[in-house]
Formats: C-alpha cells, structure tokens, sequence
C-alpha cells in the first residue's frame, strides 16, 4: 500500500469514529407568577469534549506518524537489498557528498523508490535517496551532523535523542535512529575497521576513529541483547 493510500485510510477511519454533535440547550420554562428565583438550567455537555483545534493537531500528528513509519520501511527495504546487491569493493574509496559512488548509490535508491511507490514527489525521493545512501556508505542519520564543519561534538542518548554542539552551545537535532538496533549497528560500522567491538561482553569502548575523530561508546547489558 502507497504512503498516500495509509493516509486517506487514516482520515477515513477518523471520520468514521467522530462523535455525533451536541444537542440544542432547552429553552428556558415560561415565567409563572411564583415570584421566587428559578436557578437557570445547566446546557448540557460532553464529558470529554474535546477543543476542535485540539483534534485536528492529533489527526495531523497521527498522520505523520504514518507517513513516517512508511517512508522508515522504506528505506530499510532498499538499504538492506543496495547491501546485498552491490560489491563491498564498489563502496571504499571516496564516498563524499558529491563523488561518484555516491551518486551511483543515490540514482539506485530513486529508482527503487519510484517502483516501490509511484505515489512519491520527486522531492520526497530525492531526500529519501539521500538518507538511504547515508546508511550505506555511512552513518546513518549521523552522516547530515558529521559533514556539518559548524558541528564539533555528537551525543546520542538513544534512539531518538541525538545531540550536537555549535559554538559552545548543546542543542537536540531532528535527526533519529529507527530503534535500538539501528544505534549499535551504527557504532558496530564505525568499530569494526579498528578491529574494536561493543557488546555484552565489552558494554564500553574508547577509541580512535582513522579520521582522528573519538568515540565513546557505553550501552546498557540489556541493550546488547537486541542485536541477537
């Protein structure tokens, strides 16, 4: 199923569960001539109403969700059938931004895309296709921060909290890891040529990357299991 098919499925599934709208308030007794004070009667409400702008922000942030939960299978469908297919020998050498195995890799990545999902902007694939040939020539979603020269230091707390320094100050990117796994598989990359590994046996490493770059690694023991 297309990213566009998820989503028109989402709002149809929305737009079936929307509560029905409230009921008129009743109108008002007639005044009698009983001079005594009638207390005005309550309308009547929902119990969990709901502010309208409220629901909209959920369903939008519902729908990204989707979005990108199926653009993150994606990727990981292509990147995992480039490393099958293609010679280790093709990928050493000069893998920089503008070089030519990387644009090899990328022109390979939009064409599966294109197949995979017709419904697809040229701008989305392209950005796809950059990210996938981020993971098979480098790090991963760490690749956009390392090629920044304004960026001196990275640290990731997890999947989903990767941070940088700028100019002294420590900020939270936009960039993720898609799990758990996806975090060690990384670091695995960039240990392996050192002949280094982290794992339940060696939860911590310090070492020396051959650009002269450092990493520090520690993962808790249970982490190290979900590469198994």
């Amino acid at each position: 199923m297309s990213i566009l098919d998820q989503v028109k499925r989402a709002r149809a599934e929305l737009a079936s569960t929307a509560p029905a709208p409230l009921p008129a308030p009743a109108s008002p007794p007639a005044q009698d001539d009983d001079p005594s004070p009638v207390e005005p009667a309550a309308a009547p409400h929902a119990a969990h109403d709901v502010p309208e702008w409220t629901s909209g922000t959920s369903r939008l942030s519902r729908i990204q969700a989707e979005r990108n939960e199926a653009y993150a299978e994606l990727k990981s469908r292509i990147h995992e059938d480039l490393i099958t297919e293609l010679d280790p020998e093709q990928l050493t050498g000069d893998t920089s931004l503008n070089s030519p195995i990387r644009r090899a890799v990328e022109a390979t990545a939009d064409e599966r895309l294109a197949q995979l999902d017709s419904t697809l902007s040229r701008q989305d694939r392209l950005r796809l296709a950059s990210e996938i040939a981020d993971e098979v020539l480098g790090y991963g979603p760490l690749e956009p921060l390392l090629r920044d020269p304004t960026v001196t230091e990275l640290m990731v707390n997890g999947s989903e909290l990767i941070f940088y320094e700028r100019a002294g100050s420590i900020q939270l990117s936009e960039y993720r890891f898609r799990d758990d796994n996806h975090v060690i598989n990384v670091i695995d990359k960039m240990l392996r040529p050192l002949g280094r590994r982290l794992d339940e046996s060696s939860p911590m490493v310090d070492a020396r990357l051959p650009d002269g770059s450092r990493i520090n690694a520690i993962i808790p023991r249970w982490l190290s299991r979900v590469r198994h």
